[in-house]
């Protein structure tokens, strides 16, 4: 067998047939044979079989072997030692979950210090669909193994990129050594959480403000979908138009948005990093405060004592998307940020062209704009090129027009008293992008006054204390 799949949850079970559509001889192995054996009956195929025993599993596969785990990520060391301990010197474990990067960085050496196999960790998205018929993959570890033994085997079974830009590449990309591509999933799944709060605050300004069907916002998103390749705009297409008893039945979904975790990790090491992610930061606050016991120990049940009044001149459903898209833009913008940082932080050496190449295609946050993004990160490799300055950001989704727009949204989102989150913080960040001169000397002023902390000047060098009082 060429490749053995641990897990045969929907993930695992959809990745195993992907690879037996692109022939490639599969071994599969479930910790309930049962699972594992209905796949291969159901296939009924020379090119996948069920294992029993891990040891047989292991022995199955050609050396050097390959094997990926598609597991929970509590299960990844145990599940990992058990097949190891049957593994020979340089055969590889691929965990393709969504662990923690740091984790994958301890988990590298001592795989390798106590088996001799190499360990990668290996980014993974586009669910269930995406697994079966062509993920987004994202790959760290040892660059001249990843690229001699790994890459060639995955590029059979990933997703092409929806807009084909200057390179040819398909989604799959070498991010780095170590953690550097569970790093590279984690913002893209940071970057998810703030774009799907814009989409879902988007929804709630169709309906509030403009006062749009179900029906009828399903529809611009159903347009916009196609106009935008946008994965996430089809999404959410489906999910109002679905009807349950002639009514839709996302209106009968309660408010409480789960969570994994991936997003909180990127909120956390881009505040750890000094990273501006508001946006994502925004997505995480949203879901959290959603699930929280103490929203409704707070809720105002008179909502009326509430001023609330609604301002819609100039707002329309096309002012709306286009003021989404560059809330988007910003989305992207923030995750890159905390991609380049982690990256220097942990001396990855990321590539952003290689990240967002992976991005472009098979993914959940898949969208046309991904390739000039792309395109616009390898010209610029190697330059400090403002992305604001790119032309196809100027033409569309950041200018004077849209910038109105976007405003225009926000305050009539706020005088609705509508909840807007991740919108006021694509704004706010904009803003602060643009001002020349932030609010932020006054906080340095203050600290220098109240604990001799320091502040520099704008019209000599070096580092200056006052005494601000006359005693």
């Amino acid at each position: 067998m060429d490749i053995g799949i641990v897990g045969l949850g929907a993930m695992g079970k959809n990745l195993a047939l992907n690879f037996h559509r692109n022939k490639f001889k599969v071994a599969i192995y479930n910790r309930t044979h049962s699972k594992a054996k209905a796949v291969a009956d159901e296939l009924k195929s020379e090119s996948l079989k069920a294992y029993e025993s891990v040891s047989d599993f292991v022995a199955s596969l050609v050396k050097p072997r390959v094997i990926v785990l598609l597991v929970q990520a509590d299960a990844v060391d145990s599940v990992g030692e058990m097949m190891a301990k049957c593994m020979q010197e340089d055969d590889i474990i691929i965990d393709s979950g969504n662990s923690y990067y740091k984790l994958t960085e301890e988990r590298k050496v001592r795989f390798h210090k106590n088996f001799k196999v190499h360990f990668y960790g290996i980014g993974i998205s586009g669910g269930e669909e995406g697994a079966l018929w062509g993920p987004a993959i994202m790959v760290g570890g040892d660059e001249e193994s990843a690229r001699k033994r790994l890459l060639p085997l995955l590029e059979k079974v990933c997703a092409d990129p929806q807009v084909e830009g200057t390179d040819g590449k398909k989604c799959i990309s070498y991010c780095g050594p170590g953690g550097a591509g569970h790093m590279v999933k984690m913002v893209h799944n940071g970057c998810e959480y703030g774009i799907m709060q814009l989409i879902s605050e988007a929804i709630a300004i169709f309906r509030s403000v403009l006062k749009f069907s179900v029906e009828q916002v399903a529809d611009v998103f159903a347009l916009y979908a196609r106009t935008e390749g946008c994965y996430l705009f089809e999404n959410v297409a489906q999910i109002l138009y679905k009807k349950e008893d002639d009514k839709p039945l996302i209106d009968f979904v309660k408010d409480v948005a789960m969570q994994k975790g991936t997003g909180r990790w990127t909120s956390i090491e881009a505040l750890n990093l000094g990273v501006c992610a508001t946006i994502i930061d925004a997505g995480v606050a949203a879901r959290t405060f959603s699930s929280s016991k103490d929203r409704f120990l707070m809720h105002v049940e008179d909502s009326t004592a509430l001023l609330k009044s609604v301002f819609t001149q100039g707002l329309c459903k096309d002012a709306i998307m286009r003021s989404l898209l560059a809330a988007m833009l910003l989305a992207f913008q923030q995750s890159i940020c905390v991609i380049h940082a982690l990256s220097e932080s942990m001396q990855y050496n990321t590539s952003i062209f290689e990240a967002l190449c992976s991005w472009r295609g098979g993914c959940i946050i898949r969208m046309n704009l991904l390739t000039p993004l792309a395109d616009f990160y390898k010209q610029n490799a190697n330059k400090r090129v403002p992305l604001m300055h790119a032309s196809f950001v100027k033409e569309k989704y950041i200018n004077r027009d849209v910038v109105s727009q976007l405003r225009l949204l926000v305050s009539s989102a706020v005088k609705a008293g509508l909840p807007i989150p991740a919108f006021s913080s694509a704004m706010t960040y904009l803003d602060m992008i643009q001002t020349e001169v932030l609010p932020t000397k006054y906080i340095q002023g203050m600290r220098d006054n109240f604990g001799a902390h320091t502040y520099e000047r704008i019209d000599k060098e070096g580092v200056f204390h006052s005494v601000w009082t006359e005693k």
